[in-house]
């Protein structure tokens, strides 16, 4: 089975890093109801307390593009994307 890695590295405002464990928990909630999803580990940068790394494993290629795609439709993730300032860097990687 091909199952990828999906690393996301992002930016979260400076008035948002306190709420961040609850608004992260919206994106949680939300993979755990994509098919294909397997697991998720957000990272906290000790050097800058407001950079983050989201590590998302997936069954597969299409298992990503369709959560992808329903990213984009869900409402609840809102407050989520709004408090990031930016993304530093997007992946995928195969796994090995």
């Amino acid at each position: 089975m091909e199952h990828v890695t999906e690393v996301v590295i992002y930016q979260v405002k400076k008035d948002q890093i306190k709420q961040f464990p609850d608004l992260s928990y919206l994106a949680e909630t939300f993979l755990n109801e994509q098919q294909g999803f397997l697991e998720r580990q957000v990272l906290q940068d000790l050097n800058d307390p407001s950079i983050f790394s989201d590590i998302i494993k997936w069954k597969s290629v299409r298992h990503f593009e369709l959560a992808m795609k329903a990213t984009e439709q869900n409402a609840d993730l809102k407050p989520f994307f709004e408090a990031t300032e930016k993304t530093i860097s997007f992946s995928i990687y195969n796994s090995l």
